[in-house]
């Protein structure tokens, strides 16, 4: 991997004046759909590891999903204390956002999707603590840029899998941290181009 010159960041986790990163990731309906797709599940990662996860439909109600999702998604649903109405997630996920003590940026691969499904779900009723933005990270952006850099991200990424398969919101979201937490430490010049 080629080392960038930029001097590494102080550890982010010890600045109480910066947000505290949560890496976000969902699953849905259909992703070809001319609407906002339903959600299926959402799951999310903080940077010191606390996690939520929560499901929103049962695996067995196929309505309005996409073939892809029928065959990859669905059966990765556990169902089971997972799973919830939308208005218990709705204050369940506002209520854990809100115990964190400093301000919280989310951090999400899809504005379009993921993000616009977090407002959907949140409605009128945002966290005090959730930053306005989110900040968009794509990790294939990165390997692209710099394929040493693709290679040590793709083997955090299957180390934060645990040889689970993906399509799971919150095996997805920690695989968005471990993706962030390689990128963070290269000093990529680009990385720094986020607005943090």
């Amino acid at each position: 991997m080629k080392k960038h010159t930029r001097a590494a960041s102080p550890a982010r986790s010890c600045k109480s004046n910066t947000p505290l990163l949560i890496f976000l990731d969902t699953e849905f309906t259909d992703l070809n759909s001319l609407y906002l797709p339903e959600l299926i599940s959402i799951g999310l990662v903080a940077e010191d590891g606390q996690t939520f996860y929560a499901e929103l439909i049962e695996k067995t109600n196929t309505y309005e999903c996409s073939d892809f999702t029928i065959a990859h998604v669905l059966p990765l649903l556990k169902g089971g204390k997972f799973l919830k109405p939308k208005q218990a997630v709705r204050k369940q996920i506002i209520s854990w956002i809100d115990s964190f003590p400093r301000q919280i940026r989310i951090v999400a691969e899809s504005e379009d999707y993921d993000w616009a499904l977090l407002a959907e779900l949140l409605s009128n009723t945002r966290p005090n603590n959730l930053h306005e933005s989110m900040l968009h990270f794509s990790p294939s952006y990165f390997s692209e840029c710099d394929k040493e850099l693709g290679i040590e991200i793709l083997r955090a990424q299957e180390k934060s899998l645990g040889g689970l398969p993906c399509h799971h919101a919150l095996r997805d979201a920690l695989k968005l941290k471990a993706a962030w937490e390689v990128v963070e430490k290269s000093n990529h010049p680009d990385f720094y181009k986020l607005e943090l």
